[in-house]
Protein backbone atom coordinates (compact mmCIF):
# COMPACT_ATOMS: atom_id res chain seq x y z
CA UNK A 1 0.00 0.00 0.00
CA UNK A 2 1.06 4.01 -0.38
CA UNK A 3 2.42 5.63 2.44
CA UNK A 4 1.43 9.23 3.48
CA UNK A 5 3.74 11.55 2.67
CA UNK A 6 5.26 12.90 6.06
CA UNK A 7 7.43 16.02 5.07
CA UNK A 8 8.31 17.82 1.78
CA UNK A 9 10.74 20.43 0.75
CA UNK A 10 11.80 22.69 -2.09
CA UNK A 11 15.41 23.50 -2.58
CA UNK A 12 16.50 27.30 -2.65
CA UNK A 13 16.48 27.48 -6.65
CA UNK A 14 13.47 25.76 -6.76
CA UNK A 15 15.24 23.12 -9.10
CA UNK A 16 14.28 20.03 -6.42
CA UNK A 17 11.71 18.95 -4.33
CA UNK A 18 12.40 16.36 -1.90
CA UNK A 19 9.91 13.97 0.07
CA UNK A 20 9.72 11.43 2.65
CA UNK A 21 7.09 8.67 3.31
CA UNK A 22 6.98 6.59 6.22
CA UNK A 23 10.08 4.20 6.20
CA UNK A 24 10.67 4.49 2.47
CA UNK A 25 13.66 6.57 1.60
CA UNK A 26 13.91 10.03 0.80
CA UNK A 27 13.09 10.93 -2.80
CA UNK A 28 14.51 13.52 -5.15
CA UNK A 29 12.37 14.83 -8.00
CA UNK A 30 13.54 16.71 -10.64
CA UNK A 31 10.71 19.75 -12.05
CA UNK A 32 10.07 17.07 -14.80
CA UNK A 33 8.06 15.01 -11.98
CA UNK A 34 10.95 12.25 -12.57
CA UNK A 35 13.01 11.10 -9.05
CA UNK A 36 16.41 11.94 -9.15
CA UNK A 37 17.21 10.03 -6.00
CA UNK A 38 16.53 8.04 -3.76
CA UNK A 39 18.55 9.15 -0.14
CA UNK A 40 19.03 7.88 3.28
CA UNK A 41 16.52 8.66 5.59
CA UNK A 42 13.91 6.46 6.45
CA UNK A 43 11.61 7.89 9.25
CA UNK A 44 12.30 11.17 8.09
CA UNK A 45 9.89 13.29 9.62
CA UNK A 46 11.15 16.64 8.59
CA UNK A 47 12.69 18.14 5.92
CA UNK A 48 14.69 21.16 4.50
CA UNK A 49 17.35 21.93 1.91
CA UNK A 50 19.97 23.71 2.58
CA UNK A 51 22.83 25.80 -0.20
CA UNK A 52 25.93 24.00 0.07
CA UNK A 53 29.42 23.79 -2.07
CA UNK A 54 30.54 22.24 -4.39
CA UNK A 55 27.46 19.94 -4.89
CA UNK A 56 24.72 22.94 -4.45
CA UNK A 57 22.79 21.72 -1.66
CA UNK A 58 22.75 19.15 1.27
CA UNK A 59 19.16 17.67 2.51
CA UNK A 60 18.70 17.89 6.32
CA UNK A 61 16.57 14.96 7.32
CA UNK A 62 14.93 14.95 10.64
CA UNK A 63 13.08 11.46 12.10
CA UNK A 64 11.55 9.87 14.64
CA UNK A 65 14.31 8.80 16.11
CA UNK A 66 15.60 12.44 17.27
CA UNK A 67 18.40 12.21 14.77
CA UNK A 68 19.18 14.96 11.73
CA UNK A 69 21.27 13.82 9.48
CA UNK A 70 22.88 15.68 6.49
CA UNK A 71 22.51 13.80 3.19
CA UNK A 72 24.64 15.37 -0.04
CA UNK A 73 23.12 14.22 -3.16
CA UNK A 74 25.25 11.24 -3.56
CA UNK A 75 23.80 9.76 -0.39
CA UNK A 76 26.63 10.25 1.84
CA UNK A 77 25.39 11.38 5.10
CA UNK A 78 26.38 12.85 8.68
CA UNK A 79 24.10 12.30 11.48
CA UNK A 80 23.67 14.68 14.55
CA UNK A 81 21.95 12.96 17.68
CA UNK A 82 20.79 15.04 21.13
CA UNK A 83 17.34 15.04 20.67
CA UNK A 84 15.51 12.75 22.60
CA UNK A 85 11.77 13.14 20.92
CA UNK A 86 10.95 12.94 17.11
CA UNK A 87 12.46 15.93 14.95
CA UNK A 88 9.33 17.67 13.33
CA UNK A 89 10.70 20.84 11.92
Amino acid sequence: ADKPVTAVAVSPTGAFVATAAGAGPVRVWAPDGEPTADLPGAGATALAFLPADPAGWLLAVGGADGAVRLVAPDGRDVRLYGHTGPVLA
